[in-house]
């Protein structure tokens, strides 16, 4: 209908001159597959309202048909009106964690156990809530991007697999709906604790890191957790301490999740980046929608 968010509709009984039958007719609602068209209070699909009253919200829940119908029970001589309606999935926005009792954005009890807990899933998402594949990836998350999606203290040790150890990165791949993860209570810390309540986070704000720094000459590689959709940065984005003084790099090259830094001397100390804002040029961001942030790393001595 294109109405805004909270707006009310309210349904009538009319007879075939488009006038009121009878305020007080009841009108029945109902949705063929409440799975992927659900009403509001009514579980089953099927709800009651008097005619004339505000009709019940109704949602998009996951993909697929429905027949939405809406007839007035009163006088079954009243033509029904129904609409098949077709829901799609749209594409990966947002990541959600879901819990081992396969709640989201609940508080989990972790059990008095030690060693591994889980496994948690890291669930690829729609804007509405679909689980859909990453088609925009890969995504490369830190431990502490995990904890933090998770609701677990920062600094919670996070595995792959029963079998593994900590990680410090957990990558989902391009075409993956979701990874499973484990959470380390070795310690036993998390014992009775519970996790805190999160919402899904949006991929535009998961924004890569450095993973890796090297130093060759007056060349300066920064490697980065995901590839980066542009081939070239800004190099007043970037700033190191040469023989000169502080200087920003003459050029700047990319190369999926790659930045190659050309000095005209060799760099030291600490090398600085800020977040691009340059009118000619945009910032470093993934295929996915998130920018680099500013940062900075020592270089090797």
């Amino acid at each position: 209908l294109g109405l805004s968010s909270g707006t009310s509709v309210y349904g009538y009984a009319e007879n075939n001159d488009a006038a009121v039958a009878n305020t007080s007719d009841t009108l029945q609602i109902t949705s063929s597959n409440p799975k992927v068209l659900a009403i509001s209070g009514a579980p089953s699909g099927t709800t009651s309202i008097a005619s004339g009253s505000a009709l019940p919200t109704i949602t998009a829940e996951s993909s697929g048909t429905a027949t939405l119908t809406i007839q007035d029970v009163s006088d079954p001589a009243m033509p029904k009106v129904s609409a098949t309606i077709a829901v799609s999935v749209g594409s990966a926005t947002q990541i959600v964690g879901v819990n081992p009792n396969n709640t989201t954005d609940t508080a989990y009890t972790f059990p008095s156990t030690s060693g591994l807990i889980g496994p948690f899933t890291l669930q690829v998402q729609d804007g509405g809530g679909n689980d859909v594949p990453l088609t925009n990836g890969p995504v490369t998350l830190t431990a502490s991007q995990v904890d933090a999606i998770l609701g677990l203290p920062t600094g919670t040790g996070i595995a792959t697999s029963t079998t593994s150890g900590d990680v410090q990165y957990v990558t989902i791949g391009n075409d993956q709906s979701s990874v499973q993860v484990w959470v380390d209570n070795g310690s036993g810390a998390l014992d009775s604790a519970s996790t805190t309540a999160t919402p899904a986070a949006a991929l535009t704000t998961l924004a890569p890191t450095l993973k890796a720094m090297s130093v060759s000459g007056d060349t300066v590689t920064l490697t980065f957790t995901d590839p980066f959709t542009q081939s070239s940065a800004n190099p007043a984005a970037f700033t190191a301490t040469t023989s000169g003084g502080s200087t920003s790099p003459t050029t700047a090259t990319v190369s999926g999740n790659t930045v190659t830094l050309t000095f005209t001397s060799a760099p030291s100390g600490t090398l600085t980046w800020t977040v691009d804002t340059a009118t000619s040029t945009t910032p470093l961001t993934t295929a996915y929608g998130a920018s680099l942030a500013a940062g900075s790393v020592t270089a090797p001595s």
